[in-house]
């Protein structure tokens, strides 16, 4: 049996007792930086990034300087063999001076004071998204052993919650997008309905008609849907007769 760190215990005990609906997930991420930061032994900065299935990030951090490092992690300055490393496997930097591998990210970490680094991949179903603790200090081999065992330990404690506060805020996001497509519906339908009751198209002409003037003018047509609906509110309909079908 593993003995548990006290302290990493604490934090995971801390994690599990906040309700999932009273916390987002950048929230969590927020608290598992700043328990990493606290709890592994040589850390002075630390952040823990989501990278979702269609590219989404959510990042806590624990300064602007994790915060830098994080962007460039994901960034134009890192190999793809980078992300590669950190989601696969536990990479570590002992000296960010003597790095070869990756000679930009280790440059602007040296030019941040982040000497060395280590990353780790939280474990756990996230729905195919991907999930990494990284954790920096301001000195050569200033994690070691000891901080490795540390940072190894708190990522399996935190993965639980984690996952499960991905899933709620997956279950979010999934909502959020029915309901812009839902309105998005309901005001195109409504659009069309003033062309159909002004000029007695069919749906299908009201929608070719928004569509191709949205094509002409380089206009979206959320925004000409959004201009007939506005200006028939109003009683207005010059807009609306820019509509008007050819006399014949």
């Amino acid at each position: 049996m593993i003995d548990r760190d006290p302290a990493i215990a604490a934090v995971s005990a801390q994690l599990s007792s906040v309700r999932l609906a009273e916390q987002t997930l950048p929230e969590l991420l927020q608290r598992i930086a700043e328990a990493a930061r606290d709890v592994v032994p040589g850390a002075v900065e630390a952040s823990v990034l989501v990278v979702g299935e269609d590219g989404e990030t959510v990042l806590g951090r624990t300064g602007t300087v994790s915060e830098q490092l994080s962007e460039d992690l994901v960034g134009p300055i890192h190999p793809r063999r980078i992300e590669s490393a950190r989601i696969e496997m536990v990479t570590e930097v002992p000296d960010m001076h003597a790095e070869t591998r990756w000679p930009p990210f280790a440059a602007r970490a040296v030019e941040l004071g982040m000497l060395s680094w280590l990353a780790l991949p939280v474990p756990g179903p996230l729905r195919g998204a991907r999930a990494t603790l990284d954790v920096y200090s301001s000195r050569p081999s200033g994690l070691g052993s000891a901080g490795r065992a540390a940072a190894e330990a708190l990522v399996r404690e935190v993965s639980v919650p984690l996952a499960n506060m991905h899933a709620l805020h997956e279950c979010q996001r999934a909502q959020v997008a029915m309901q812009a497509t839902m309105a998005r519906e309901t005001l195109l339908a409504r659009a069309h309905g003033v062309l159909v009751g002004r000029f007695g198209l069919s749906v299908e002409q009201a929608r070719d008609a928004v569509a191709t003037r949205a094509s002409a003018t380089r206009t979206p047509v959320d925004d000409l849907a959004t201009l007939l609906v506005a200006d028939a509110e109003r009683g207005d309909f010059s807009d609306a007769d820019r509509y008007r079908p050819p006399a014949g």
